[in-house]
C-alpha cells in the first residue's frame, strides 16, 4: 500500500488485493484507490484492469475499505 499527495492537494492511497466488492469468489487483480482531499472528503474506486474504468463505492470510510478489501 503507498500513499502519496497529488497536484491537486489530496493524499491518494493506493492497493492491489484479490477481493472485489460484490463476487467473493473473484480471483484476478483488483486495484484499489482512496482519494482524501484536504477538506476531509474522500472517494473509494476499483478497477479490474490498471487502465481500466474506475468504480466507484459509497457509504464506506477510509478505514472501512481497508479492512475490508485489503
Amino acid at each position: 500500500m503507498t500513499t502519496t499527495i497529488n497536484n491537486f492537494g489530496e493524499k491518494v492511497t493506493k492497493w492491489e488485493s484479490t477481493k472485489h466488492p460484490t463476487n467473493p469468489n473473484f480471483m484476478q487483480r483488483v486495484y484499489w484507490t482512496i482519494w482524501e482531499k484536504p477538506d476531509g472528503r474522500i472517494s473509494i474506486g476499483y478497477k479490474l484492469d490498471g487502465n481500466g474504468k474506475t468504480w466507484f463505492l459509497y457509504n464506506l470510510s477510509k478505514d472501512e475499505a481497508i479492512q475490508r478489501y485489503r
